[in-house]
Parts: C-alpha cells; sequence; structure tokens
C-alpha cells in the first residue's frame, strides 16, 4: 500500500500503543506476549536493557525476513524492530516513577482486560496500515512455506519456542501470556472488520479532498 497521512497515522499509533500495553503488562506482572517475554528474560540475563535485547533479536530476525519475505518489509517492520521495545521502556519508566503501588492480583487481572483490548486495537491499527510487518510476525508467514506445516501451527510453534526461552531466563509468564496466545487473533480480526479498516474508509477521503 502507498503510504498515506492515514495510514502512516494508523502505523505509528498504533506502535506506541502497543508498546505502553507491553509495559502496562510488565507492570501489573501477569506476564506478557510470547516473543516480549523471551526478550525481556534474555535481557535480564545479559543485563542488557529489554530495548537493546529485543533490538538485538530482532535484527538477527530481520536478517530471515529480507532474504524470505522481502515483502513484508516496510515502514512499519523498521519502527516495530527499532524502537517498540525502547517504547515499552519508557511508558514502565513513566509508570515506576509515579511511584505507584505494586497492584494486588485482584487490580492486575482487572487491568488485564482492558490493557488487552487495547493491545488488540493497537495491533490492528499498525497490521492494517500495510505498511510492513515485524521480524517476528513475518516467521509464521515464510515458514509455512519452507518447512510444509500451517500457519497457525507454525504460529504456535514459534510462540511456544518464545515461552520456553521465557521460562528458562526467568522471565514471568502467567495469565496474561495465555490469554493473549488465545485471544489476540480474534479480537484482532474483530477490530480489523470494525474499526481499523472503516477508519482507513472514512478518513482517507477526507485527507485527499484537504490535500486537493
Amino acid at each position: 500500500m502507498q503510504m498515506t497521512r492515514v495510514n502512516l497515522f494508523m502505523m505509528v499509533s498504533g506502535n506506541i500503543l502497543l508498546g505502553f500495553c507491553i509495559a502496562v503488562l510488565r507492570f501489573i506482572n501477569l506476564g506478557t506476549d510470547p516473543f516480549s517475554a523471551m526478550n525481556i528474560g534474555l535481557a535480564q540475563v545479559s543485563q542488557l536493557s529489554y530495548g537493546v535485547a529485543q533490538l538485538g533479536v530482532n535484527l538477527i530476525l530481520f536478517i530471515f525476513q529480507f532474504i524470505f519475505a522481502r515483502g513484508t518489509i516496510g515502514w512499519g517492520s523498521l519502527m516495530n524492530l527499532a524502537l517498540l521495545a525502547f517504547i515499552s521502556d519508557f511508558f514502565l519508566m513513566l509508570i515506576e516513577a509515579s511511584e505507584l503501588a505494586s497492584p494486588s492480583l485482584v487490580v492486575s487481572l482487572i487491568l488485564l482486560i482492558p490493557c488487552l483490548l487495547l493491545m488488540a486495537f493497537s495491533l490492528s491499527l499498525y497490521i492494517s496500515s500495510d505498511l510492513g510487518v515485524a521480524p517476528y510476525d513475518s516467521l509464521a508467514i515464510f515458514l509455512p512455506e519452507r518447512i510444509g506445516i500451517p500457519f497457525r501451527l507454525c504460529r504456535i510453534m514459534t510462540d511456544a519456542f518464545c515461552v520456553v526461552v521465557a521460562f528458562f531466563t526467568g522471565s514471568a509468564i502467567g495469565i496474561g501470556t495465555l490469554a493473549i496466545v488465545l485471544l489476540t487473533g480474534p479480537l484482532v480480526q474483530w477490530f480489523n472488520e470494525n474499526v481499523s479498516n472503516k477508519i482507513q474508509e472514512k478518513l482517507s477521503p477526507a485527507i485527499a479532498e484537504l490535500e486537493e
């Protein structure tokens, strides 16, 4: 898709909101998405920041994306690769600087629900912008063709690998991780059909008129 003000806004705002959601999930300590959980664990083991650890992993995955799935690369890929983890670190720093007390289990569970909804919405914005996907997401696009397994099974395998690494590196794995694995796909699809696609349909003609 050609870059416009609308899909650029969707891509940038989607990644910023996604970084915020990951920060909240890290704060409530119920587990985050498998890829982030793995990188948080690697950061703990290597004594690097989460942002630096995820950037390193993404750069390695980007090599495979460039070789096998070059068509999935765009500005969205680069922003997600280079900035998402640092955005999450920034929001977590703001949350911790506010000196909020660690939430109880009940409060954490209550916060988990809107956080999952906002995460699905942010992913929908970022994906619907059609400006490229993250290196990790591209794995489930080109691996099925290479090893002959369905997309859904491939995604389960990559998520499972991340969870195993996260477990052995001492990263938090919890109900949030399981909820993300099970619910993100259907929620993102719902937001795509009912929100993100409609944003494009309504805003794109309006922006085009203003630019004429």
